[in-house]
Formats: structure tokens, C-alpha cells, sequence
């Protein structure tokens, strides 16, 4: 399962609603709605209640008007779509009680790719309040990872690998200048991609020689310095602490976890390089996921650029 969230400066309410709300193939019938008081797909009524509410808001230079955020799942082809909607509409519930409890919020499940999934309209104020809500990217983490938790608990059905860190993962330091072209693209940093890819190897590998491998595969080497260990870009040169990133504990827990194997030098020494299985799928599972969802935002980012030339 992937989350993943885009805001917008401009309040394009109706635009997002069209897109959300297209009917056909790749839709569902139900939509998803939150605080709205609206439960249909009158998309003239949804953009309609969108700004009222954002009428409240005082007139800010780059302050977000709303958010575009999508739920997507790994192909479930042993369930029904029925029951795909069921789950994605209880994962929506879910999610927008923890990331926007007072905020409107309206949806709807799409079936045109492999992956279903779930756009969400979100409002930038709670109802009726002059003020715009904020989340870090610590907290939207967090909720990642509730959610996450969530949906094992309550849908074991579902074929879904564990994407988001665990609860002892720490928090990679971002700095400000990095953490504004976060809030501004909806991308995740290059820091944090790093930390994604280092931490799902490091949760997965069983030797030192293998993860060294597969980091090499993906343009990263592991390198210390003194007491501390970290992680380098082969191309460009960067180096980041492992400290930075905050994945000490994970690259504690490898390391452990290699004093325990009887064989682990042995495997150290002589490991083949073959790409560790399971790491491999988790790695291209996300990625086929993470694609879905930038393909659906892409198209998003047409679908305005279209309604503003016209």
C-alpha cells in the first residue's frame, strides 16, 4: 500500500471533483465522503461545498487550498471489486480520521490501472475555520504507519507487503530548503528515498556481502568513519550518516541479527551476489505501486494544464 499526498496553491475545486468523480470503467459506483453532509457524485455540489469552506480562509501568497492524496493497493485479483472498494473506503475512514479529522473530504475508488485505488479531495481548513492545518512529515509518517497497521489487522485477505517503516524507525533530518521542496512537489526528497531503499534491504538481508550487492545495484555503498557508519552515493559523491537518516537502530538490528547467525561470516565472505529474493520483490512491488500513483498524479497535472489552456 502506498499513500501519497499533492497539495494545491490554487483552489481548483471543480477541476479536481471532474477527475475524481469520472464516471465509466475505471470507476466506482459508491463515493467516498467526509464532513461533507453530501454523500453523491454531483461534482457541481462537492466543488460547490469545497469552496464555501475555503471562502473562510484569509487571501495568502502559496498558502494550499486544497489536497489531492491517494490511497493504492497491489493488485487483488482473488477479491472481488466490490470488496475492493469495501477496503479501500475502510482505509480512507481511517485515514482521514487521523490526518483530517475536521476537514472535508471527498473520493472515489478508480479501477482503470492494475493497483486500485482511491483519490481523495481534502480541504486545507477544517469547516468553518479561518485557519489552513498543517502536517509535518512527521506526523504524515506516522499516520503511514498507523494505517498501515490497520489494514494488516483488519484485512489479512489482502496480497499487500509492508511498505512503511516500523514504529522504532527514526525520523531522517530534513533540512528546511529540502523540506520546502517537499511540501511544494509532494515528492519524496532524495534523502528519503535513500532511507526507504537502505531500510527495506536492511530489514531483509541476511549478510553483509549480499546488502552490499544490492545497495551497489542501486548507485549506493556503505562506508565508516570512526564509530560511525553511513551510506554514499557512487555517482554523485554524497555522503549521508546513518545517524542523519535515522536508521541506526534498523543497521543496529542487521548487525545483531548477524552475530546471532553461527554462518553469518561465512556468508559475509562468501556470499554470492545474487539479488536477495524477497528483497527484490518488496523493492519491485513498491516500485510498480509508487508508479501507479505518480502515473494517476501525472495525469492530474494534465488534466489542469488542459482546463487552463481551454
Amino acid at each position: 500500500m502506498i499513500i501519497k499526498s499533492m497539495s494545491r496553491k490554487a483552489p481548483t475545486f471543480s477541476q479536481l471533483a471532474g477527475y475524481i468523480g469520472q464516471d465509466g470503467a475505471g470507476g466506482a459506483e459508491r463515493c467516498f465522503a467526509r464532513n461533507l453532509h453530501y454523500e453523491g457524485d454531483n461534482q457541481k455540489i462537492v466543488s460547490g461545498l469545497f469552496w464555501d469552506n475555503y471562502q473562510n480562509l484569509p487571501q495568502r501568497k502559496n498558502g494550499n487550498a486544497l489536497y489531492h492524496e491517494i490511497i493504492v493497493l497491489e493488485p487483488q485479483p482473488h477479491l472481488t471489486r466490490q470488496r475492493q472498494m469495501q477496503i479501500l473506503h475502510a482505509l480512507a475512514r481511517r485515514y482521514c480520521e487521523r490526518r483530517a479529522p475536521h476537514q472535508l473530504a471527498w473520493g472515489r475508488v478508480h479501477f482503470d490501472t492494475p493497483q486500485p485505488h482511491i483519490h481523495l479531495m481534502i480541504s486545507s481548513n477544517e469547516i468553518g475555520s479561518k485557519f489552513r492545518k498543517r502536517l509535518d512529515r512527521k506526523s504524515f509518517a506516522n499516520i503511514q504507519r498507523e494505517v498501515e497497521r490497520f489494514k494488516e489487522e483488519h484485512f489479512p485477505e489482502l496480497n499487500d507487503q509492508r511498505i512503511y517503516q516500523n514504529e522504532r524507525s527514526q525520523t531522517p533530518q530534513i533540512k528546511s530548503n529540502e523540506g520546502e521542496l517537499v511540501r511544494r512537489t509532494g515528492e519524496p526528497s532524495k534523502k528519503q528515498q535513500i532511507v526507504d531503499t537502505l531500510s527495506t534491504l536492511l530489514a531483509h538481508h541476511r549478510s553483509e556481502a549480499s546488502l552490499r550487492a544490492d545497495l551497489n545495484r542501486a548507485g549506493l555503498s556503505l562506508y565508516q568513519r570512526g564509530q560511525s557508519w553511513g551510506v554514499a552515493n557512487t555517482q554523485t559523491g554524497k555522503r549521508y550518516r546513518l545517524r542523519t537518516l535515522g536508521l541506526e537502530a534498523a543497521f543496529h538490528d542487521f548487525r545483531t541479527r548477524l552475530e546471532k547467525t553461527p554462518s553469518s561470516k561465512a556468508k559475509t565472505d562468501h556470499a554470492s551476489p545474487a539479488l536477495d529474493p524477497r528483497a527484490q520483490a518488496l523493492l519491485q512491488r513498491r516500485q510498480d505501486l509508487e508508479r501507479s500513483a505518480d502515473q494517476e498524479l501525472g495525469n492530474f497535472d494534465r488534466h489542469l494544464d488542459e482546463g487552463a489552456e481551454r
